[in-house]
């Protein structure tokens, strides 16, 4: 299980407006270099993996964060076909259901707040500005709004997946704790 930051400290270095297969060798290189280098045969073995702020960009929301969901359709063993989802995995005598959400909503501020803590600062401004291409923040000013209301939506579909599912096990993954919102993860 992958909690994140796995891009540290500012994330890949593309835009998040490009395509998820942009340049689908630069993105195979700095996974490469980075993830499958530093963990080598640990990197053979699937890996449930989340984003976290420091994938948006660090202090920032326009890095190659959409490059990395892109990644899975490259490298099997890196999953993350979303920014949130789920996945069940069956084992001899019980299985799991995972339940994998972006939380990075608890480092999002307005903009001119704690400009090095916060993925929609200033710091944005003379960037891209925007993440729409790939759906996501539509501009600066609307960055904080659209990382809650995402967050929000993923409450309601994790929600709805739990009271469906008959796992055995049944885990949150998350980059920030689940102390940060601890009374709706009890």
């Amino acid at each position: 299980l992958n909690v994140g930051d796995n891009f540290y400290v500012e994330g890949l270095q593309h835009s998040c407006n490009a395509p998820p297969n942009d340049n689908a060798g630069a993105i195979y290189g700095a996974f490469s270099e980075n993830w499958l280098g530093m963990y080598g045969p640990l990197a053979q073995i699937p890996w449930l993996s989340v984003l976290g702020n420091h994938d948006y960009g660090g202090w920032r929301m326009d890095k190659g964060w959409p490059q990395q969901i892109g990644y899975s359709f490259l490298n099997h063993n890196w999953i993350m076909p979303a920014r949130y989802f789920m996945k069940h995995m069956q084992h001899s005598n019980f299985n799991v259901d995972y339940f994998m959400i972006d939380s990075n909503a608890f480092d999002v501020k307005a903009a001119g707040e704690n400009s090095d803590h916060n993925i929609c600062s200033q710091h944005n401004y003379g960037g891209v500005g925007t993440c729409a291409a790939n759906g996501g923040m539509p501009n600066i000013e609307g960055c904080k709004r659209w990382f809650w209301e995402s967050y929000a939506a993923q409450k309601r579909w994790m929600e709805e997946k739990l009271s469906q599912s008959d796992a055995t096990w049944k885990v949150a993954v998350t980059h920030f704790p689940c102390g940060y919102d601890g009374a709706w993860y009890k």
